[in-house]
């Protein structure tokens, strides 16, 4: 069987079948992460079950995607059983999303929901929970001349020094149909899963990490008493934790404590927390934001 190679959050990834969204390594080295296609468990034993997943110290078991198993063990091997037909874009949609989440955590690395854009060769991230317009607005930072560096899974890691940076990420903005025409764009192909209106965006790969300088929570709703200002470390560090982790596949990995103690590392190391409340208009935050990076 042919061998695809890629980069990924500067991992050599190697895998039984394509994965277009990521872009090709230079040279040759050794694999860091292997992708197989092969045989999932329906279960895992001594495991916490999850609607949706089921986790142990070394291993994660998502089990209700509906085309496919996926186990990823040990931050090093992602095994995925598609079911019979099913469309691999669709396959590879949860591949790199909860099954590259999953292998963040097993790697000691933070994979926080969230899009970055470059400001002054540094990495500024927007996070938020779904439906927050992370990658709507990171798409229009993009057009403003800011590049987009992740989408939904900014992989935050730390440097030889210890300071955070924001890994490469998969080169790719994915907007809903609706955001992508006030974007003055119609979808050219399908969407990434049958009957869900999202589409993918290519975006230039970045290959080399950027200092993470700041992040900016996006919500309609903000944190009280942080309505757009630095939040206090605290504060910070639990909105982070919330946003980094799913406390469900966290704790029967048992790295509740050591994801609480890479958020505090991230803030101790000065990467500021600011709230951003979201107005109704993706354009209009947009553009508040570049003004703001502007001055920067």
């Amino acid at each position: 069987m042919r061998t695809h190679a890629y980069t990924l959050a500067g991992l050599r990834v190697e895998s039984d079948f394509a994965i277009p969204e990521l872009p090709r390594p230079r040279g040759k080295a050794a694999a860091d992460v292997r992708i197989r296609l092969g045989r999932v468990p329906n279960r895992l034993r001594g495991a916490l079950a999850h609607p949706m997943f089921e986790a142990t110290p070394t291993a994660y078991l998502l089990r209700g995607a509906p085309m496919a198993r996926y186990l990823v063990r040990d931050g090093r091997e992602v095994t995925v059983a598609p079911a019979r037909g099913a469309d691999m874009r669709a396959v590879r949609v949860f591949l790199l999303g909860p099954c590259l989440r999953a292998l963040c955590h097993q790697r000691g690395l933070v994979p926080l929901r969230a899009s970055a854009v470059e400001v002054a060769g540094e990495a500024i991230a927007l996070a938020g929970p779904s439906m927050a317009g992370k990658s709507t607005i990171a798409a229009r930072l993009g057009r403003a001349g800011f590049p987009v560096l992740a989408d939904d899974v900014c992989i935050v890691g730390f440097d030889a020094a210890d300071r955070p940076i924001v890994l490469p990420s998969v080169p790719r903005l994915r907007v809903w149909r609706d955001a992508l025409r006030r974007l003055g764009e119609e979808p050219k192909g399908p969407p990434d899963r049958s009957g869900i209106p999202r589409y993918s965006i290519a975006i230039p790969p970045v290959l080399a990490p950027r200092p993470l300088a700041r992040i900016y929570l996006l919500d309609r709703q903000p944190l009280p008493k942080a309505r757009g200002q630095r939040l206090p470390t605290l504060l910070a560090a639990r909105a982070l934790a919330i946003l980094s982790s799913v406390r469900a596949l966290t704790e029967p990995m048992g790295r509740d404590t050591h994801h609480f103690s890479l958020v505090l590392k991230l803030l101790a190391a000065g990467v500021e927390v600011h709230s951003f409340p979201r107005g109704t208009d993706c354009g209009k935050d947009a553009a508040k934001l570049a003004r703001m990076f502007a001055r920067r």
